[in-house]
């Protein structure tokens, strides 16, 4: 797409949302990471239905038709992921040309959907509040 995305795709079968956010990342970066909460959440788990992690947000954004496909809408759980600072990046280039970190100052100038630049700047503020 020639834009800067979060490692994503579609989840395997019988596989749960924050599972594929994982396996996702491990494919496409190398990285090995846990899932944050950085919202309060109610625990509401009883011994017979456990909770998943509960996503960042949830977006619907709707997929231009193509040659392949008809227009559709994806539903995308988005998941904050800790990964330990001595991990580094190990590209998957049959997904990922290039990828790399940056800071929060650097979001206004990225070449990324805006829904994508959203996210960010709403995780960096609230990891802001809590440092």
């Amino acid at each position: 797409m020639g834009k800067w995305l979060s490692p994503g795709g579609h989840l395997e079968a019988n596989e749960q949302p924050h599972e594929g956010a994982l396996r996702e990342l491990r494919e496409e970066t190398g990285l090995h990471g846990q899932i944050v909460n950085l919202l309060p959440t109610p625990q509401v788990e009883t011994p017979s239905t456990p909770q998943l992690p509960t996503p960042f947000c949830v977006l619907a954004e709707t997929i231009p038709a193509s040659p392949k496909e008809d227009e559709h809408v994806h539903i995308d759980f988005v998941y904050v992921v800790e990964v330990a600072e001595t991990e580094a990046l190990h590209l998957q280039t049959d997904e990922v040309i290039h990828g790399r970190w940056f800071s929060s100052t650097e979001i206004p100038d990225l070449n990324a959907p805006e829904n994508v630049k959203q996210v960010c700047r709403a995780i960096s503020a609230l990891c802001k509040g809590q440092a």
